[in-house]
């Protein structure tokens, strides 16, 4: 396979079809999204772990199918998982404005929990040209949240 087909980087990877009019404008990108939780509080999960700043960012002008699942765990005490399935369609614009399309909300699909209260959502973040995954948990529980992200992708 040739090098500029295939790009594998820290917690994501992407790989490139042949092009309709211009380089990247047919590609599926992987990633793999970490946070860990110990409130009720909406937490981002990103690229680079509990810390981090990197999303998953979109280009203008492309329409994105995603499909991500997610497992979130208590760490502090056993028996009490989370397992989450969502897959949804965002369109960006000329000018990167971000919207769900095909009437998505951003909610899970397919939640399994142990405890109820625990939620698993995704936002089309019109601020930061991306899409971003957010876990919720409980108070005085911590728990960590791992999300793989699937991403099919057109431009033009």
């Amino acid at each position: 396979m040739p090098t500029d087909d295939y790009t594998l980087q820290g917690g994501n990877r992407t790989l490139r079809g042949p092009n309709f009019a211009a380089d990247h404008d047919a590609e599926v990108r992987e990633f793999v999204l970490t946070c860990e939780t110990d409130n009720n509080t909406q937490t981002e999960l990103f690229i680079d772990g509990d810390a981090g700043s990197q999303r998953i960012g979109l280009a203008a002008s492309t329409t994105y199918y995603f499909h991500a699942n997610c497992v979130a765990r208590r760490t502090d005490a056993d028996g009490e998982s989370g397992g989450y399935r969502m897959h949804g369609l965002i369109d960006t614009d000329a000018s990167t404005v971000v919207a769900f399309a095909g009437g998505y909300t951003g909610n899970a699909q397919d939640d399994f929990e142990d405890t109820g209260g625990w939620a698993f959502n995704c936002i089309a973040d019109d601020t930061n040209d991306a899409i971003t995954f957010h876990g919720t948990g409980e108070n005085a529980k911590t728990i960590q949240w791992v999300c793989h992200v699937l991403i099919v992708s057109t431009t033009g």
